[in-house]
């Protein structure tokens, strides 16, 4: 898998929506914190002071997914997740 690109935040949330039904988003200083099934990914950036809808780096959603087990899921929400 690559690990060049970015997503807009606004798509990681829809595939949260859809892929991790009844998650928590917590805002922290500079991170969201999404929680699932007692699974807790603490480092999802906030992006660009000021963005209403950044980009996110893909390594980081990478990590989210896998640290929530929401891969096959994922990948169909986010079709830049399967290069």
């Amino acid at each position: 898998m690559s690990s060049k690109g970015c997503i807009p935040l606004n798509d990681i949330f829809k595939m949260l929506d859809e892929c991790a039904q009844g998650h928590t988003r917590k805002s922290g200083d500079h991170y969201w914190i999404i929680i699932f099934h007692e699974k807790i990914y603490y480092n999802l950036p906030k992006g660009e002071h000021g963005a209403k809808n950044p980009d996110i780096q893909i390594g980081h959603v990478k990590k989210l997914i896998r640290r929530l087990q929401i891969e096959d899921c994922a990948k169909r929400y986010l079709p830049i997740l399967s290069n």
